[in-house]
């Protein structure tokens, strides 16, 4: 998971330089004889800062196993295995919420050493994560929640429910 931190460190550098651009932008359209310069390096950072939040969560939908490739992935195993054999198949779920729940653990452990300093990005971030990872671990939820779990063992897999992870990752940095 600490492998998205340099995803983050260029986010909020990214972030900070837009910030400036912004607040200078008239001061510095009056200096410059090139205004197209400008506004083409304006993109360019904007972009950059997209870019960014994009790897930082496809960082963490990877860790979490949370994308597209990793649900095709499971369900492709999962049919795999006979109908009849409900043990390999309860293992095999049982295996991807463990999953989901170290990465969210990891993350969530994290979360005291990851800085976004400002208050848009941390917005941005939040919804960006909780798009990135709520509708992936919800529709698997939904379908597996149920699974021949022992009532004792619940709680070991099915950690968070949907609408926990969505607040968890809507408030990771503090955002509303």
């Amino acid at each position: 998971i600490m492998s998205a931190c340099k995803y983050l460190f260029l986010a909020n550098n990214f972030s900070k330089l837009d910030d400036f651009l912004s607040e200078m932008k008239e001061q510095l359209d009056n200096n410059l004889s090139n205004k197209t310069w400008l506004s083409r390096y304006r993109l360019t950072v904007t972009q950059s800062v997209s870019e960014a939040l994009s790897a930082f969560c496809k960082v963490v939908t990877t860790v979490m196993a949370m994308q597209t490739s990793d649900t095709t992935d499971f369900q492709s195993k999962y049919n795999a295995i006979p109908i009849s054999d409900k043990q390999g198949r309860g293992r095999l779920v049982k295996a991807k919420f463990s999953m989901f729940n170290s990465g969210l653990n990891a993350l969530l452990e994290n979360q005291g050493a990851w800085r976004v300093s400002s208050p848009p990005l941390r917005e941005k971030l939040g919804r960006m994560l909780s798009e990135a990872v709520t509708p992936q671990y919800e529709a698997f939820h939904n379908e597996y929640h149920k699974s021949n779990f022992s009532k004792r063992h619940l709680d070991q897999y099915i950690k968070f429910s949907p609408d926990e992870v969505r607040m968890l990752l809507l408030r990771f940095w503090g955002a509303n």
